[in-house]
């Protein structure tokens, strides 16, 4: 950052007062963004696994450095700052995104001696890239977020030279804009592609693969241990619906429920993601260990399905009364006060066990 400024301030000739200034904003922004990254991280506000490889964010972020300083020279509807607000948000968060790119467009703003006009345009537009961005959510649905965010920018464009500044629209003052929105929306989307590739939807296939009952895994467990394969199939299904409901992360529970069962060293064999692995942890543990809601719902569910399947065997054609079943259960083995030193609330606990009641359709259909 202050190589960028002293280096643009001297190639411009910039007066030694404004150049000091500018070196002080330059600077106290950027710490600004070394503090909110390092308040994110600890506070694990950070998206997906970017915790683990700040490189992501600190290379974006010197590569907007040296953008800010190119953009000194360009024409000013050119600046594609609105990529950095995108990218710095969607490899970090919101805040820290909205922060770190700010500071780049002050950057070139006081080193280009803009407009306080021209610095709202490119900053408004900015934080609406940046919320939108930041509300697409597990799917990564990026089209609609991407398509408005340069369509609120190009507007910002028009409307800051015409109706803020009265000016009269020439070629220059369309074509540049135009070419601006063109070149960060195959930007944007080539970066949004990337990340949802290689980061975002990295374990998507993971998890289809070994959650797949015909994974080379579960066929051993079907060989060698039939009814806790089966015991584990059912169990996982009822496991995804609790989690979906309950917004937790339900490939992780799936994945767990389909492999709490094999011994460390079988486990060590299969690409079980990280936070299945610990999942399977807490469960080997036992209920008294368990910490967090995704273990308690696939230690309920387990065994649910594993009771719910021994009495079907031995009942034959007899009436089940599968209510009275789960409420023992509930009663005599998942007592709340099992519960009370992890993550799951007794509201969380009733609503478990009005689902897995009114799943009675499901248990008929095993026998």
């Amino acid at each position: 950052m202050a190589g960028a400024v002293t280096g643009g301030a001297y190639l411009i000739q910039m007066d030694p007062y404004y150049f000091v200034r500018t070196v002080v904003f330059g600077l106290s922004l950027c710490i600004m963004t070394l503090f909110m990254y390092a308040s994110s991280n600890i506070q694990n506000k950070l998206s997906y696994d970017d915790k683990e490889h700040p490189s992501r964010f600190f290379g974006i972020y010197l590569i907007g450095i040296v953008c800010a300083f190119v953009f000194v020279w360009l024409p000013v509807l050119g600046w594609m700052f609105l990529f950095f607000y995108i990218a710095l948000s969607v490899v970090s968060n919101q805040t820290t995104g909205i922060i770190s790119a700010t500071s780049l467009l002050v950057l070139t703003a006081m080193l280009r001696d803009v407009s306080f006009t021209t610095f709202l345009v490119f900053f408004i537009s900015g934080i609406i890239g940046s919320v939108l961005i930041s509300g697409i959510g597990k799917e990564f649905k990026i089209g609609i977020p991407v398509a408005l965010s340069l369509a609120f920018q190009l507007l910002l464009m028009f409307a800051g030279d015409v109706l803020l500044q009265n000016k009269i629209i020439g070629w220059e003052d369309a074509v540049i804009p135009a070419t601006n929105t063109i070149l960060n929306c195959i930007v944007i989307w080539l970066f949004l592609q990337l990340y949802s590739a290689k980061v975002a939807h990295k374990e998507d296939n993971l998890y289809q693969m070994i959650t797949d009952p015909e994974y080379e895994a579960m066929l051993q467990l079907k060989e060698e241990k039939n009814d806790l394969y089966k015991q584990s199939l059912h169990s996982a299904f009822l496991v995804e619906r609790i989690c979906s409901v309950l917004q937790l992360d339900n490939r992780a529970a799936k994945c767990a429920a389909y492999y709490q069962h094999f011994d460390s060293e079988q486990l060590e064999s299969y690409p079980i993601p990280e936070h299945a692995s610990e999942l399977i942890k807490q469960l080997k543990q036992g209920p008294r260990k368990m910490i967090e809601k995704e273990a308690i719902i696939v230690y309920i569910c387990d065994l649910t399905m594993k009771t719910i399947l021994y009495i079907t065997k031995q009942a034959h054609e007899k009436e089940i009364n599968y209510e009275r079943v789960i409420n023992t259960l509930f009663e005599k083995q998942f007592p709340t006060l099992l519960f009370i030193h992890t993550d799951i609330s007794f509201r969380d606990i009733e609503f478990i066990k009005r689902k897995l009641i009114e799943e009675k359709m499901y248990y008929d259909f095993l026998r």
